[in-house]
C-alpha cells in the first residue's frame, strides 16, 4: 500500500506448471471445417448462386455486404469503349 491509502500494489509469481501433467491439444476435426459458412472450399456454389441472379440484384447484394456504394461493382464500359490509338511519335 502507498503512504497515503490510495493504492494497493500486489505482486503475482507464475506458478510454476510440471510438463507431465499438461495434456495435449485436441485434433480438430476434418467435418467442422467442411461445415464451416467461412472456410469455403467449394467456389462453385458461391459462382452458382450469384449467376442466377441478375446484375442489379447481384450488385445490390455485394454492395450491403461489403458495406459500400454499389457504384464500386458497376464495370467502367468507357475503358472498354476507348479508342488505342497508336502515338504519332514513339519517343513520347
Amino acid at each position: 500500500m502507498t503512504d497515503d491509502g490510495s493504492t494497493i500494489v500486489a505482486l503475482h509469481k507464475d506458478q510454476e506448471f510440471p510438463y507431465e501433467f499438461s495434456k495435449p491439444l485436441p485434433e480438430e476435426s476434418t467435418e467442422d471445417k467442411s461445415k464451416s459458412v467461412l472456410r469455403m472450399s467449394d467456389h462453385s456454389e458461391v459462382k452458382r448462386v450469384f449467376k442466377e441472379m441478375k446484375p442489379e440484384f447481384a450488385r445490390q447484394q455485394l454492395s450491403s455486404l461489403t458495406l459500400t456504394t454499389q457504384h464500386r461493382w458497376f464495370p467502367r464500359s468507357r475503358d472498354k469503349k476507348a479508342k488505342k490509338t497508336e502515338m504519332n511519335r514513339p519517343y513520347l
